[in-house]
């Protein structure tokens, strides 16, 4: 009795530490290497006649520079990603649920998924840094909706 209590305790022990090594190899593998970037490196994209934007995505997130000559527009837009949103230089008015926001260097949003947003540059040069979780999908495979001319 005693020694099948052994037993059986041994053969736990055993199962949890090659479950547990298993695992923790699995995971390991399953990491992905770590992405050092600049932006000044990272590829450009005309978004539209007076913006470019240059990104990087993560499993769960993506970070954007965007570049906007005065009076680029994001038109009225909405996706299913958190948005945190921060000037670096210049300023925009955003435009959320009927409120108009004027963002100067230095100031950001936080702007909740699903929620229509539009988004209008005041200044030449105004530089955002955009971060969205989940990753933004549409910026990966290039199907965003975001050309049009200033105005729109």
């Amino acid at each position: 009795m005693k020694s099948q209590l052994w037993i059986t305790a041994l053969t736990g022990v055993a199962v949890g530490l090659l479950s547990g090594y298993t695992l923790c190899g699995a995971a390991a593998r399953a990491t992905p290497p770590v992405q050092h970037f600049a932006f000044a490196s990272l590829p450009i994209r005309a978004v539209n006649a007076l913006t470019t934007r240059s990104m990087v995505s993560g499993q769960a997130g993506t970070i954007g520079r965007l570049v906007y000559r005065k009076g680029a527009v994001i038109p009225r837009h909405q996706h299913p990603n958190e948005q945190y949103s921060l000037i670096l230089q210049g300023s925009v008015r955003v435009s959320i649920d009927g409120q108009t926001y004027l963002v100067k260097a230095g100031e950001g949003l936080v702007i909740p998924p699903n929620v229509p947003h539009r988004f209008e540059a005041l200044e030449d040069g105004t530089v955002d840094v955009d971060f969205f979780t989940p990753r933004r999908q549409d910026w990966i495979d290039g199907t965003d909706t975001y050309s049009a001319g200033p105005g729109k």
